[in-house]
């Protein structure tokens, strides 16, 4: 299992090999893994993976706060990831941007709920996430093109959060 943190966040990742390489079978090595990420003058992406992704499962961090500095080189990747043979693509996002908006409150208003949700489906194999900022839907998969969702809701974190010491802020909307 390859882990590439995308946005830099290299201390979550860090943590998430740890977590990882406990909790997966013997035979299975978690490793971070690097790429290379630079933005042109005219703001458009550069991104190559520098490792070998054939027949691996990739698992990529990225918090999606700011969303529209990040969802272009997200997509960049896991298709780089496809193309080169990875066997499943998994997006580790503590927030999910752009599912909040479940209505139109104003004529014209954008419904972007559906259209992320389609997006997101489209690249991932799977999505781990802590809250996704669902208003009128109980799940994910009610908006979602496929079937395998891992959704981390508030109350267990909540529960798991009322029994922990020394706690110190993940961010987003905690």
């Amino acid at each position: 299992m390859l882990v590439f943190s995308l946005d830099g966040h290299l201390s979550a990742a860090e943590k998430l090999v740890s977590t990882l390489s406990v909790n997966v079978l013997d035979d299975e090595i978690v490793m971070l893994d690097k790429l290379e990420l630079h933005h042109f003058p005219d703001g458009e992406s550069y991104l190559n993976i520098l490792s070998d992704v054939d027949q691996q499962e990739v698992v990529v961090l990225c918090q999606l706060h700011q969303p529209n500095e990040k969802i272009i080189d997200l997509m960049l990747f896991a298709e780089a990831a496809k193309q080169q043979g990875a066997k499943s693509i998994c997006l580790v996002a503590p927030y999910l941007a752009y599912l909040r908006q479940d209505k139109k409150f104003q004529a014209g208003e954008s419904i972007t709920s559906r259209p992320a949700a389609t997006w997101i489906s489209e690249y991932f194999d799977s999505i781990i996430t802590i809250d996704p900022h669902l208003h009128r839907y109980h799940s994910l998969n009610k908006i979602r093109c496929g079937d395998h969702y891992v959704e981390v809701s508030l109350p267990p974190l909540g529960n798991y959060l009322k029994r922990s010491e020394n706690l110190s802020s993940i961010g987003g909307s905690l």
